[in-house]
């Protein structure tokens, strides 16, 4: 058996939790209902559904410039640089 899933995307950033269920399953990760039956027979506005997490510019504070390489334009850096490798990177000081 493998690990078990972390959070849904929705559940995570909207800060709900998962239904209570002794086994992990489908269910426990789904949303649930969304809107009402016969009453309104729509979805409202602003209903909270999956969405998309990332994509938001980062800084950093900490970084170390460790050596600078001017002839390969390069710029060693010590610590954690956010984004994923050949990404630009914006350095201030």
């Amino acid at each position: 058996s493998g690990r078990r899933p972390t959070y849904p995307t929705w559940l995570r950033d909207r800060g709900w939790g998962s239904s209570p269920c002794l086994a992990w399953s489908a269910r426990q990760r789904a949303p649930g209902s969304i809107g009402n039956s016969s009453d309104a027979s729509r979805v409202f506005k602003g209903m909270r559904m999956a969405g998309r997490m990332g994509g938001d510019r980062v800084k950093m504070k900490g970084l170390k410039v460790v050596k600078i390489f001017p002839e390969k334009n390069y710029i060693l850096i010590s610590g954690s640089v956010p984004g994923h490798n050949g990404s630009i990177v914006l350095i201030q000081k």
